[in-house]
């Protein structure tokens, strides 16, 4: 694959010129060498201009070759990345290889794309600081869409901000996919903002952790249907963060739906068609939220909001909690409490102190992991 809108003369018809062009100088030095000298002049010029035509090709063809930025090809080959070295350029093919894979896993779809990417990658210029950390430019064609994202790269590139785009080309590509026909000057439908911060929030290894913090701060959700309007690029940081958080919780909302993957990968399919309606062009493909969707959408949260209470320990906070529950309290008349581990009590024998306080550690375990049943009193008439 050459530049970007340059196509390259294929060095394989160079041969087949070749051979053609010897066979039709042999024959015509046949024929040159029973005419007369004036006839024979004219047809030894035509030779010569047929290995002229040789040679320009082949120059002609050695300088296009040469011309061509040097280029990766990702594992899949969707992602041709022009510029930088071959280090940048194979992390930008790893990163956007591990962006759609994360994707399909979502969407439970295998790998069918038809349209490549095209990534340039282009240097911060000191006397262009305008130019933006990334530009996605998708335009229609003959033969579909034409995607291509320039990436500025520096030292303090945001991967945040290229993954973000990457998803988006990929999604880009998923809506047009089998739309080739796409009339000419038709305005070309982008993902909703909501999908792409819902499926980055979801990909593996990634902290939820504050998002689910943010939706529990929250005293009054937003409604279903003015989320769906809203425009994340006219927020401010805090209103950002809270956009990010539900859209999170919409995703998960739609992938907990029976065949949830299926059914957000033919919403997704059907994006080129979507009407100024987009809760009821989500309400099309998921039947659940045509009965509901508000009292709907308001389970999803209280659901997520419920899990707050039950977030993961870091490590920190693990070797405290450990070093709470392997320790007990000991406390001996006319001598301060003192706390013991339980392993310390093993290496002496115990006191009548010592022996309480473990037989009261031995209730507290018990009755936490066999609650006693709660007395309802009975109704009186």
């Amino acid at each position: 694959m050459g530049m970007p809108g340059i196509e390259p003369w294929d060095c394989r018809h160079l041969p087949l010129f070749r051979d053609c062009t010897m066979s039709r100088m042999r024959r015509e030095h046949t024929i040159a060498a029973g005419q007369p000298p004036a006839v024979a002049s004219i047809i030894i010029g035509q030779m010569m201009k047929c290995v002229m035509a040789v040679l320009c090709s082949a120059v002609t063809w050695q300088a296009a070759y040469a011309a061509q930025p040097e280029h990766s090809t990702s594992p899949s080959r969707q992602f041709v990345v022009y510029g930088a070295d071959a280090k940048v350029r194979g992390a930008i093919s790893g990163l956007a290889e591990q962006t759609k894979t994360n994707l399909l896993g979502l969407l439970r779809q295998r790998d069918d794309w038809k349209t490549p990417v095209v990534v340039n990658l282009q240097s911060q210029q000191s006397n262009f600081p305008e130019l933006p950390p990334a530009d996605l430019r998708f335009s229609q064609t003959g033969f579909g869409i034409k995607l291509q994202l320039d990436l500025t790269i520096s030292k303090n590139v945001d991967v945040s901000l290229v993954e973000r785009e990457l998803l988006r080309a990929i999604l880009l590509e998923m809506v047009y996919r089998n739309q080739p026909h796409i009339t000419a000057g038709a305005v070309l439908v982008e993902p909703p903002d909501w999908l792409i911060d819902g499926a980055l929030a979801l990909a593996p290894r990634r902290e939820r952790g504050p998002l689910i913090e943010t939706l529990g701060n929250t005293e009054k959700p937003v409604p279903l249907e003015k989320f769906l309007r809203q425009r994340p690029g006219l927020l401010d940081s805090s209103g950002r963060t809270l956009y990010r958080a539900y859209a999170f919780a919409l995703v998960q909302m739609l992938l907990d739906t029976k065949n949830g993957g299926a059914q957000l990968a033919k919403y997704i399919d059907h994006l080129y068609d979507s009407s100024n309606d987009p809760l009821a062009d989500l309400e099309a493909q998921f039947p659940l939220l045509a009965d509901d969707a508000e009292r709907t959408w308001q389970l999803a949260l209280n659901r997520l909001k419920s899990l707050q209470t039950f977030r993961m320990l870091t490590f920190a906070e693990s070797e405290q909690r450990l070093d709470e529950l392997l320790s007990v309290k000991i406390s001996e008349p006319k001598k301060p409490v003192k706390l013991v581990r339980l392993d310390e009590l093993t290496q002496h024998k115990l006191s009548a102190s010592e022996k309480m306080a473990l037989d009261q550690l031995r209730r507290d375990f018990a009755d936490s992991l066999f609650p006693k049943p709660i007395r309802v009193a009975p109704d009186w008439p």
